[in-house]
């Protein structure tokens, strides 16, 4: 049997069983990726990493990891305008604890969806998992655009920590493990400053919307 583009145990869409029985059968597949990622580096002597590793490390970076950043801090930013909503006749600490009560539930969740996510995409796949939170982040967004009321909302935010915490945690694993291990540490470094920009282009973003007198609604479906 061929394996294409796997390094051994990095390759997490083949069944793990497998992987471990054929493990010296990977090792010639391992160093077949490590010579194609190889290919088209920039630099003297190929020092910097090529097209080919710094492709996924944007889009993952960007999309499924640093885009994310956004979600988790909207809070900042929507509380007052759902106060506005739904709590117009509650006191201003009540509406306070109410809001970070979610707050807490969404990172607690971050926290178990991520460990239970990770431990699954051992076993089937990052890519799969990472397809799933996606697509339940997308949902759970909507849900929380559309909810007709406070406990709405605070449910489907909630849940919403599990696919945002997985899917940072798992194509964080992608790029790092699609990299050749000497450029690791420039991949995780360049992960998490995309995080970091998304983070701080969150205020512009925002501030853009609030221009154009979008409701919370709309700009809750434009970040999701």
């Amino acid at each position: 049997m061929t394996v294409v583009l796997c390094r051994g145990p990095c390759c997490v869409d083949s069944p793990p069983l497998l992987r471990r029985a054929s493990a010296s059968a990977d090792e010639p597949a391992a160093a077949s990726v490590d010579a194609f990622l190889a290919l088209g580096r920039y630099g003297k002597g190929g020092r910097v990493p090529g097209w080919l590793t710094l492709r996924p490390l944007l889009v993952l970076g960007v999309l499924a990891y640093g885009v994310p950043a956004m979600l988790v801090l909207q809070s900042t930013f929507f509380d007052d305008k759902i106060k506005k909503e739904w709590f117009v006749n509650v006191s201003t600490s009540e509406a306070d604890m109410e809001l970070t009560a979610v707050s807490m539930a969404f990172f607690t969740l971050w926290g178990i969806g991520t460990l239970v996510l990770g431990i699954l995409a051992d076993r089937i796949g990052r890519k799969m998992v990472c397809y799933g939170c996606v697509s339940a982040t997308v949902v759970l967004v909507v849900i929380c655009a559309a909810a007709p009321s406070f406990g709405v909302w605070a449910v489907a935010r909630a849940l919403l920590g599990i696919p945002v915490g997985a899917i940072g945690a798992v194509s964080f694993l992608l790029c790092v493990e699609w990299a050749l291990s000497s450029d690791n540490a420039l991949v995780a470094s360049g992960m998490m400053l995309l995080w970091s920009l998304c983070a701080v282009s969150f205020a512009g973003l925002m501030a853009a919307f609030d221009a154009m007198h979008l409701n919370w609604r709309v700009q809750q479906l434009l970040l999701g």
